[in-house]
């Protein structure tokens, strides 16, 4: 690792650490607690670092003498521009277009401070800008899709984030869907991710040696360790390379599905998977061509559209489809009776 990117890693892990100790750290502290993480690091060096993220414009401030550790370095929770933020009216009409496609966002701290952040360009303006840009973003409407339907506590996403930044080790309390139960699972964070309305924490379950994908709204509580994760980086696009959705599933197969003339437009004109290839016909039907995983995700999807959709290949998929339309028809038989 090059001394760039050396220093680089250190100030991030430096201000993941002063994030998450609100009233400060010393030196020392910041010291020890790097070397705990494995970083062979003096303070000389953290004075260094500190004196770097300073100059970046980070609110970091030195606060007066309160143990025999030295003084404390606070990060302060409001970040100050440098200087005048100019924008046109094309981008803050951009701007707020942003802010209504992110309604889904809705019970999640991301979504507070977005609003928070929008009441203050607000106070900026003049009554005529403000009944301009609320005349403009009402002329496009959002679909706001699935949001969560409860909370996510700000001071849990603040540890699992800092974990993930840190390579520290997590005790998080976990209810799990499959087996409905709720317990304590040690975990090494890897990364967030966002997919379709929630937000899931990949991490390395300690218990079972596996990653896993956890969902955030189902940890009830979150605890950062003074242990570094020690395990390998996970790259989130490789990790879900094969995945229609949050679900991994097993090897990548070759999905083909045959997609009728009135459905074909709707198909065609997105982009479902990064490795699809798309087969138009005379008779305006299309062949829908992709490298995935057989998941939950993608069956429900594929019955979503019932008899506009055919499966092509592989058998094991049509296997799928045929037998959960057969308990449909079960089941909506029995109802009748």
């Amino acid at each position: 690792m090059s001394g760039r990117n050396s220093q680089m890693t250190r100030v991030f892990r430096i201000l993941n650490l002063l994030e998450t100790h609100k009233y400060g750290l010393s030196v020392a502290e910041i010291t020890t607690k790097l070397e705990n993480r494995g970083v062979e690091i003096s303070k000389r060096t953290v004075y260094r670092d500190l004196e770097a993220i300073m100059a970046a414009g980070f609110p970091l401030s030195e606060k007066g003498k309160t143990d025999d550790q030295g003084t404390k370095w606070v990060l302060e929770t409001q970040s100050h521009l440098g200087q005048p933020l100019t924008l046109t009216f094309s981008e803050l009409w951009s701007l707020y277009f942003a802010r209504n496609a992110l309604k889904n966002l809705e019970n999640t701290p991301f979504y507070e401070n977005l609003e928070s952040t929008f009441t203050k360009i607000e106070e900026k303006l003049g009554s005529k800008a403000q009944e301009y840009l609320n005349e403009v973003s009402a002329e496009i409407k959002f679909d706001e899709g699935p949001k969560l339907g409860s909370s996510i506590s700000d001071e849990i996403i603040g540890t699992i984030k800092a974990g993930c930044g840190e390579k520290q080790l997590l005790n998080i309390e976990y209810a799990s869907a499959h087996s409905q139960t709720k317990k304590i699972r040690k975990v090494g964070p890897l990364f967030i991710y966002f997919s379709k309305g929630a937000f899931y924490l990949v991490a390395r379950d300690l218990d079972g040696n596996c990653n896993k994908t956890f969902s955030l709204s189902r940890i009830s509580s979150a605890e950062l360790l003074d242990e570094p994760y020690e395990g390998d980086d996970v790259d989130p696009s490789e990790y879900f390379a094969h995945s229609f959705g949050i679900f991994r599933g097993e090897e990548a197969e070759t999905v083909r599905l045959s997609f009728c003339q009135r459905i074909a437009p709707y198909i065609k004109e997105r982009i479902w998977h990064k490795s699809q290839s798309v087969d138009e016909r005379d008779d305006g039907s299309i062949a829908l061509t992709m490298k995935v995983a057989i998941t939950p995700e993608l069956i429900q999807w594929v019955l979503s559209y019932s008899s506009d959709c055919r499966v092509i290949e592989p058998e094991s998929l049509q296997e799928k489809i045929m037998s959960l339309s057969r308990e449909i028809i079960a089941m909506y038989g029995r109802n009748a009776a």
